[in-house]
């Protein structure tokens, strides 16, 4: 589908619920570098509210969610408020900072002030969320055995070397890469590249892999050592920069 739809599907919407979008940028596994034909097309936004809005006493929602259809694609948007992605920001939260820091369908002067924002304010913090999603998606659908995700162990596979990878990478180059195809090329793990492989041919794939066990425990290790050597603060150092920002959008939306 066309980056182009895609956009003018998330701002059809974003314009329904009468806000302004700050960013429109793609996630899931398109962003993760492997996508298969039948992938949902995972949408992930940040938008302004009139300010006036704030001073109500039915105030907006902070996160704005639809799912639908589309050209025969499954789309899934969510949006958050400006002023909740410079929380989720400050606290390094990996989901957002793998959005704001992906390609931008919707380029403003905003989003490149809180691009900005998001590289200054990477710390160690950045660790505990990769750490997290990494043994979340093991645990929960991995190690569990659960039939119901049976058909879908090179996903999570997937899921969970990428967690680990992107977080090292984080701690150690101070950049965001969500792309475990890229990641891949400097790990040089062909676990990896067979399992983008067979993930692309379907999501409907079983596999077990002692190979993809062996690489996980590997990655599992490299990110601790990566926390270990990161000359990354402990904790963001543009707060001040934060509460600019905000004042800034907020005297433009008044």
């Amino acid at each position: 589908m066309k980056k182009s739809d895609i956009l003018a599907f998330a701002e059809e919407f974003l314009q329904a619920q009468g806000v302004r979008p700050l960013f429109v940028s793609i996630s899931g596994a398109h962003l993760y570098g492997f996508p298969s034909k039948d992938s949902d097309i995972d949408i992930r936004c940040c938008h302004v509210v009139p300010t006036k809005k704030l001073f109500s006493m039915h105030p907006p929602q902070e996160t704005l969610e639809y799912t639908a259809t589309f050209k025969g694609v499954v789309m899934d948007v969510v949006s958050h408020e400006v002023q909740k992605v410079l929380g989720l920001i400050a606290k390094n939260n990996s989901n957002i900072l793998e959005n704001v820091c992906a390609d931008n369908l919707f380029p403003t002067r905003e989003h490149e002030q809180l691009r900005q924002l998001a590289d200054e304010a990477l710390s160690k913090l950045v660790y505990h969320p990769y750490k997290g999603m990494a043994l979340q998606n093991y645990k929960k659908f991995i190690a569990s055995l659960n039939p119901a995700y049976k058909n879908k162990a090179v996903k999570k596979y997937l899921y969970v070397m990428r967690s680990y990878m992107t977080g090292a990478h984080a701690l150690r180059k101070e950049e965001i890469e969500p792309n475990i195809v890229k990641l891949n090329k400097q790990a040089k793990l062909p676990i990896i590249d067979k399992l983008v492989k067979l993930k692309k041919e379907g999501e409907a794939v079983t596999t077990t892999s002692t190979a993809a066990e062996e690489a996980i425990a590997h990655l599992a290790a490299e990110l601790e050592l990566a926390l270990e050597e990161s000359t990354l603060p402990d904790l963001p150092q543009n707060m001040q920069e934060f509460d600019q920002f905000l004042l800034r959008v907020r005297l433009k939306n008044l």
